[in-house]
């Protein structure tokens, strides 16, 4: 597979996990309305699973998860085991969907251009993806998340 078919690959894969987490989203905001059914470090799992991994926990990963969480874990720890497990290496994101994935999952924005190719450029002129990542949750931004998740 080229350069350019696995990039194609990439961006369907990142659209179809925008889509998830949208339909999450709405499902999440209709349980809103169900006082027992608020879990924010549930739905931080669920957020991490489909924006990193492109899938749902399954119950087991769950309750691991949350027993993470709830026993000192941070939310920037937990977002490390996301984005350097094998699941996620074996996307085989090239230097801009890498980029572009961190900006959805970390920030829960889609980026502009000038933004990925800042990073996508660092990257590129060698700075580690663990870097970029480690710059990405220290930001105002991952900190507002992670607060909304009560993380």
């Amino acid at each position: 597979m080229n350069a350019k078919s696995k990039c194609f690959r990439a961006s369907c894969m990142l659209l179809i996990c925008i889509m998830l987490a949208l339909l999450l989203s709405v499902s999440a905001f209709a349980a809103d309305s169900d006082p027992k059914a608020a879990d924010p470090k549930s739905d931080f799992v669920n957020r991490m699973y489909v924006l990193c991994l492109g899938r749902e926990p399954d119950s087991q990963d769950m309750s691991g998860c949350l027993w993470q969480l709830n026993n000192g874990t941070s939310g920037a720890e937990f977002a490390y085991h996301f984005l350097f497990s094998d699941e996620f290496k074996a996307k085989n994101y090239c230097d801009y969907h890498y980029v572009e994935a961190l900006y959805i999952s970390f920030t829960g924005r889609v980026p502009g251009s000038t933004e990925i190719n800042y990073w996508a450029y660092r990257l590129q002129q060698g700075d580690a993806r663990e870097t970029i990542f480690n710059e990405f949750i220290r930001s105002a931004e991952f900190g507002h998340l992670c607060s909304q998740y009560g993380l």
